[in-house]
């Protein structure tokens, strides 16, 4: 089979000799030649752009999650502490007072143990916003109890 092939690839090499023609040379010139450049690139254009507008969509989607995770994560109730009764007072250091009513119990916390504090806003009949806070480690809390 493979000796046919090689008589075959040997005919065709005398018969391009005899009309003059170098395939290899004109094999380069057209793979050189602007419009072939133009054509192979407008081909993977168009086979790219739907792969562009999945990988967009994509990372929309993750944008989305990634801030839904963040604001989930930010309100997760094992680490999250809600503080009912406190009457707000105008230009009150929310982060103080809850270092002032956890050590009133016994539970001594430093501003390094909070992540986030802030006041709610009043959405049932209390006339006082709770006061939300986020620590950062479960331990910094418990009282005398270890996991």
């Amino acid at each position: 089979m493979t000796r046919g092939l090689s008589k075959k690839h040997q005919q065709s090499s005398q018969q391009d000799k005899d009309i003059g023609i170098d395939v290899h040379q004109l094999a380069r010139q057209i793979f050189q030649s602007k419009e072939f450049i133009e054509g192979v690139s407008s081909l993977i254009k168009k086979a790219i752009a739907p792969l562009q507008q999945r990988i967009k969509l994509l990372e929309d989607r993750l944008e989305k999650l990634e801030s839904s995770h963040n604001h989930l994560a930010t309100y997760d109730r094992r680490l999250n502490l809600r503080i009912h009764g406190i009457p707000e007072v105008q230009g009150e250091n929310v982060e103080q007072l809850v270092i002032d009513t956890c050590s009133s119990i016994g539970v001594n916390i430093t501003s390094g143990d909070i992540s986030v504090y802030h006041r709610l806003k009043i959405v049932t009949s209390r006339k006082v916003p709770d006061c939300s806070v986020l620590f950062r480690e479960l331990d910094c809390f418990v009282l005398g109890e270890e996991y």
